[in-house]
């Protein structure tokens, strides 16, 4: 099993890390969406970071896919997840709070890092330029 994906992305720590809590023996390729795209692309025409391959070749991405697949992968007690009831119901309204949190902090970092700098928006600019009320009619 391979997993692909830089340590600074949550989704790649969070499948990284499920599998060392899971016991399960993996490759983990360092490979950047934004540095080593035409590799990535090459894997993974959607080019999204994790991208998990399979012992048979099968390209899964999304973390919240390959942990799924996962979980079936390790024997009966050796998943993270509960098996059902209000302990899963549980687990998983925390790990879509987790994801919720996750999505906003990789949107601020790429609006930081990945926009150009005469498209950022910088917190006061609307006062700043005389915008802050509607204008009368």
């Amino acid at each position: 099993m391979i997993l692909m994906g830089m340590r600074d992305s949550p989704y790649v720590r969070r499948v990284a890390i499920s599998m060392k809590l899971m016991g399960l023996a993996y490759e983990h390729q360092l490979v950047s969406v934004f540095r080593h795209m035409d590799r990535f692309r090459a894997i993974n025409p959607v080019i999204k970071a994790p991208t998990f391959i399979c012992d048979d070749g099968t390209v899964l991405m999304d973390s919240t896919l390959i942990l799924d697949y996962l979980e079936h992968c390790v024997a009966a007690g050796n998943g993270l997840m509960p098996p059902g009831g209000e302990p899963r119901k549980d687990a998983l309204r925390l790990i879509g709070l987790a994801m919720a949190a996750n999505e906003k902090n990789v949107a601020m970092v790429y609006e930081k890092e990945q926009r150009p700098a005469d498209k950022l928006h910088q917190p006061g600019s609307i006062a700043r330029s005389g915008r802050s009320t509607p204008p009368s009619r």
